[in-house]
């Protein structure tokens, strides 16, 4: 009999989140001893981490799954993540192909119920209680899956929101806060293994430590990652207009925590955010955005808005506009609203047909699209620190402190064959879009 090891191959779709959750698994399946593939074709089980948080993604998810089932020959078939937590049952009825099932709330079963999947046995583990302290050993011994230089984190599971356009509370669960020696000991490790740059993410990062009573908090969080010196930049993603701290505010900026922070509002109009179940006003929003912008010279401040919520008015995607350009956010996603099941918006009247929230959609993104312009004229002929992601068809392709990886602006320079992870001076010479162009370094450039 053969003792060669058995091979996973992991297809990750989604949100960060899953790609936080994909490298926990591929520490849990090296840990049980198990091999990661580099491709399905030399896999004994496909594992395809799937997204249900808008119909696109899980048309994109179901897709993947089918794709796998068909071409799975010897191979077994493990489905995991928000498609498999919150329709598993349909899943194993419509799609006989599938050989196992791992809800997101069952993520520390992953490795014994793909030992029970390769021996032919069918598994469906979903909806379990877990507790936070659960998924800490399971993230600190993760495997990195992508790029090495640059690693997200995890900090929390789950959300206490009402948010009437979101259906994530229902099957990833209420707010679950990690430790913070926990996650302090999975960044030392992320640096230990090459990462110099940490972002941090969860459904509502400025939650943080609120279902605790050991102290845990953002700001306190932020004070001991202050301390890792081989962290060189930390970026926090999906900050809470109302939960954004002069404590969280003194801190951006400060050691190698960036002086950037991803703040969704969603829209400006009190009666839409109202609708929204968001909790507070325009007005909250305004003196949120008025206090970073005074007290964190040259934030780099991003956010996300929806139009075409229900009961929308063109007045209030008049207001939207105005706050977008009043506020000049450096980088605006705008997303049309899409109804999800089993939330309160989908329940809602006077609904916007689809070819008017395209429309708006696109309204806002002229808005901004002189801001984004400007902003980056300004940045040419300065010289910036750029951090390399990538060397691809010819062009080190690298990213500022201002700059978010694969959501954000990127800087290209020509000519130059840089290592990825390398951080480097060059001086700003073009910008086309949010794309800037940077002179190639001299070799005494590369820090």
């Amino acid at each position: 009999m053969s003792n060669r090891r058995k091979k996973v191959f992991i297809h990750t779709l989604g949100c960060p989140k899953n790609e936080v959750d994909s490298e926990v698994m591929a520490g849990i399946f090296q840990r049980d001893g198990l091999a990661i593939a580099a491709t399905p074709e030399e896999a004994d089980l496909v594992v395809v981490n799937t997204c249900s948080f808008i119909d696109t993604a899980k048309q994109e998810s179901i897709d993947a799954i089918l794709e796998a089932g068909q071409d799975k020959g010897h191979r077994k078939l493990l489905v995991t993540g928000c498609l498999a937590e919150r329709y598993g049952d349909e899943l194993l009825r419509e799609i006989p192909e599938i050989d196992g099932l791992v809800g997101v709330r069952a993520l520390q079963t992953v490795g014994a119920a793909a030992q029970r999947v390769l021996k032919g046995s069918p598994v469906c583990d979903r909806d379990l209680a877990w507790l936070a302290e659960e998924q800490d050993p399971l993230s600190e011994a993760r495997l990195s899956l992508g790029t090495a230089h640059s690693a997200y984190v995890k900090i929390a599971e789950g959300c206490n929101r009402p948010c009437a356009f979101c259906s994530i509370p229902s099957f990833r669960g209420k707010l679950a806060s990690r430790t913070v020696p926990s996650l302090v000991q999975e960044m030392r490790g992320l640096a230990l293994r090459g990462a110099s740059e940490i972002i941090l993410i969860g459904q509502e990062t400025t939650a943080y430590g609120n279902d605790r009573n050991d102290g845990s908090s953002l700001p306190a969080l932020f004070d001991e990652i202050m301390t890792i010196e081989d962290l060189r930049w930390v970026r926090l993603m999906y900050a809470y207009p109302s939960a954004v701290s002069d404590e969280l505010i003194d801190r951006l900026g400060q050691g190698n925590i960036c002086s950037y922070l991803d703040m969704p509002i969603q829209h400006a109009s009190t009666s839409v955010l109202k609708n929204m179940r968001r909790g507070m006003s325009g007005n909250v929003i305004r003196e949120t955005v008025a206090r970073l912008r005074e007290r964190v010279p040259g934030l780099t401040l991003r956010t996300t808005v929806m139009v075409g919520f229900p009961g929308e008015t063109d007045a209030d995607v008049a207001e939207l506009i105005e706050f977008v350009k009043e506020a000049r956010f450096d980088h605006l996603g705008v997303f049309p609203f899409s109804p999800q099941e089993d939330t309160h918006a989908a329940t809602l009247p006077d609904p916007v047909p689809e070819d008017v929230a395209r429309d708006r959609q696109q309204m806002v993104l002229d808005a901004q699209e002189e801001i984004a312009y400007a902003r980056t004229q300004r940045l040419v002929g300065t010289t910036q620190t750029v951090l390399i992601d990538e060397f691809i068809d010819g062009e080190t392709h690298a990213r500022t402190e201002m700059d978010a990886p694969e959501i954000d602006g990127v800087v290209t320079i020509p000519g130059y064959a840089g290592a990825p992870g390398t951080y480097l001076e060059v001086e700003i010479e073009e910008a086309y879009g949010p794309t800037l162009v940077a002179r190639a370094p001299s070799p005494a450039g590369a820090q």
